[in-house]
């Protein structure tokens, strides 16, 4: 059973402080989509500062901006995504939430493979592509063609660009133009939205 907004926060509750203190919650409007969390370093407060005052976006190649309106091309219920993904990377992938910096093992990880979509298992970066950015969150400078779409996040008093899946718009994180080349672009991830498949020759 799906729980409403009143019993979600009272499972919040009763979560551990290493659990809560890992994840930021944005549940004041109930479930679905509802905005970004508070989640951020304060060098992507930053980054995002200029990006306001210029304008804000970020442009590549592989970046497409969702249309108003537009649905993804799998769709499913809060309730299917609770039930499939749990507590945690519900709020992530669903609520837009942000795990605290640091938090996730991927942050280490330099074996060779893909980053998929935890939620619908969609290929999203290449290992080759991930790179140590120091702001506690997996980093990567560049997704697979037509694999993230873009949407403007307005947030907390700044203008960031979220990336989300392109088949299922599960949050995953923002992209800031401070990344290395060749593109000079940062896809700052949260961990649990992405699940690491190994490649076979890396075993």
């Amino acid at each position: 059973m799906f729980p409403s907004t009143k019993l979600f926060r009272r499972i919040l509750l009763r979560i551990p402080v290493r659990t809560s203190r890992r994840i930021e919650r944005n549940v004041g409007g109930g479930f679905g989509r509802t905005g970004a969390s508070s989640g951020h370093s304060w060098r992507d407060a930053q980054v995002a500062a200029r990006g306001f005052f210029s304008g804000g976006g970020v442009e590549g190649e592989n970046f497409r901006e969702l249309k108003s309106g537009e649905e993804p091309p799998l769709i499913k219920t809060d309730e299917e995504w609770y039930k499939e993904l749990g507590e945690e990377a519900f709020v992530i992938l669903r609520s837009a939430g942000t795990e605290a910096p640091g938090s996730h093992p991927y942050n280490f990880n330099k074996k060779s493979g893909v980053y998929n979509c935890r939620g619908c298992g969609s290929p999203l970066f290449e290992s080759s592509t991930k790179y140590n950015s120091g702001s506690g969150w997996p980093s990567f400078y560049d997704s697979l063609p037509g694999a993230v779409v873009t949407r403007t996040d307005r947030g907390h008093g700044m203008v960031r660009t979220e990336i989300v899946c392109g088949n299922c718009h599960g949050h995953l994180g923002h992209v800031f133009p401070d990344g290395p080349e060749p593109t000079h672009i940062r896809h700052c991830v949260n961990g649990l939205s992405i699940r690491f498949v190994r490649d076979k020759e890396d075993e």
